[in-house]
């Protein structure tokens, strides 16, 4: 590298160089190496803009498709549990009117006593609420049908945020703009490009 010095006034002063490489400072030229970083800018100018245009179409077309079917798969898996919690609910009240009625079958004596209690309109509160089970003291059931009720169903409906695309794909309006886009999309990558 030689520094050539210009004799001109009114030339710049500053020596300029010859046969200077030139270094664009980009990493992938350094860690990867010029061979392989030309390569995949070849690549990169080699894809044509239709096959992101019909990749973008496909995408649209698919969510118009799969988003509600997935929202309506949803919606029954919550109306199952719901129903299966309900159907939970009824078996232990079965099973605690059946615990009663064999209770009266045995002729248990206890149970006679609080269904006469029952009868009298709770005239003997101590004799009541010691034949009642804890778990019905503990709701302060004064009744005996009270104390034979399960707890009540421990369900909680899920309220999520729907994005974009979701509300989009489930409206009936938003489903035709969605149709339409992705349609636009795939004509534009089936277009042919440069030859």
């Amino acid at each position: 590298m030689r520094a050539v010095a210009s004799t001109d006034a009114n030339h710049d002063p500053r020596p300029r160089f010859r046969d200077t490489p030139v270094r664009t400072g980009r990493p992938t030229d350094r860690a990867i190496g010029p061979w392989l970083a030309g390569g995949l800018r070849r690549v990169i100018a080699s894809i044509e803009a239709g096959w992101l245009f019909l990749l973008a179409g496909i995408v649209l077309v698919a969510a118009v498709v799969l988003i509600p079917a997935a929202a309506d798969l949803e919606a029954v898996r919550r109306e199952r549990d719901l129903a299966m919690l309900v159907e939970r609910h009824h078996e232990q009240r079965l099973d605690r009117h059946r615990a009663l009625l064999d209770a009266i079958a045995d002729d248990d004596s206890s149970v006679r006593r609080m269904i006469r209690r029952e009868r009298l309109g709770g005239l003997d509160d101590r004799l009541g609420a010691a034949l009642l089970p804890p778990a019905a003291e503990g709701r302060g059931a004064r009744s005996l049908l009270a104390s034979l009720e399960p707890p009540p169903l421990p369900y909680a409906e899920t309220v999520r945020d729907p994005s974009l695309l979701e509300r989009l794909s489930i409206s009936d309006r938003g489903r035709v703009w969605l149709i339409g886009a992705g349609g636009l999309c795939l004509l534009l990558g089936l277009l042919p490009g440069r030859p």
